[in-house]
């Protein structure tokens, strides 16, 4: 009769992709190729060193992690607009106004609302709280660069069909984010 032999986890998972623990990770190499990368651990504790590992690694070669989050400063301008820099050469930051972010623009489309009013549809890179990568964020003002908007083709929300690259000088956009009583996000500038 042949004993049983008793096996861990790790040794009944050595043959799987997969490990119970494991995050994605987004990083840009020394070419500005953006990767995404999964890590994998035993446990979430080990996942966390696995994680730094790779992050030192990239770094070390030259990369860098992709920030997610839109930015909350931006750079001091003076009544005529030129950059405010410190004794450095560096740009001074201000804050925005709080519940505002900056996101970098992706895409806009032309749609329309309920009520049948045109809209630029701006899609925006970041993550942002109450910001849908699919239908994106309705700009009712937008600027002289999308002044042709209503002449595109309609977007498609389920394909994702008709959106088109961001223009000079409107590569960026701040948004409010919903607060309060207002449920959804609102395009404030464009720059």
């Amino acid at each position: 009769m042949t004993e049983e032999k008793k096996v861990t986890p790790q040794e009944y998972f050595a043959g799987f992709p997969e490990a119970p623990a494991s995050d994605t990770f987004k990083w840009v190499d020394g070419l500005g190729i953006e990767h995404m990368t999964t890590i994998r651990a035993w446990d979430g504790s080990n996942l966390y060193q696995q994680v730094a590992k790779f992050v030192a690694k990239v770094t070390e070669t030259g990369g860098k992690p992709v920030n997610d989050k839109p930015a909350t400063q931006i750079p001091a301008t003076d009544e005529t607009g030129v950059p405010i820099v410190n004794t450095e050469g560096k740009p001074e930051m201000k804050s925005l106004p709080d519940g505002t972010a900056l996101f970098t623009v992706m895409a806009v489309a032309h749609d329309k609302t309920q009520s049948g009013k045109d809209v630029l549809k701006v899609f925006v890179k970041e993550k942002g709280e109450g910001i849908s990568k699919k239908y994106g964020v309705n700009c009712f003002h937008p600027p002289a660069q999308y002044k042709e908007f209503k002449t595109w083709d309609m977007h498609d929300g389920e394909t994702g069909a008709n959106r088109f690259s961001p223009k000079e000088g409107a590569t960026q956009v701040i948004i409010r984010l919903p607060s309060g009583d207002s449920k959804y996000p609102d395009v404030i500038e464009f720059r």
